[in-house]
């Protein structure tokens, strides 16, 4: 994960699934490296719009987040 260097990372799982997902030491592991985790057990959909060095995540909850690199 470290040698991606994410930003964000979104985790499609389902509200109560029986596997556990996504694992603790995931989680622990991206917010370690300063990835924004989204959601869709939390958050609903989520849409990521890119354009040149920005992307905005956009939530079914109606909250939108821009974020910027380069």
């Amino acid at each position: 994960m470290a040698a991606l260097h994410p930003r964000i990372s979104v985790i499609s799982v389902g509200v109560g699934n029986t596997y556990g997902h996504p694992a603790v030491q995931t989680l622990e592991a991206l917010t370690r490296l300063g990835s924004e985790v989204v959601r869709t057990d939390i958050d609903g959909a989520i849409a990521v719009q890119v354009r040149k060095h920005q992307f905005t995540i956009r939530k079914a909850k109606g909250r939108f987040n821009l974020i910027r690199w380069g």
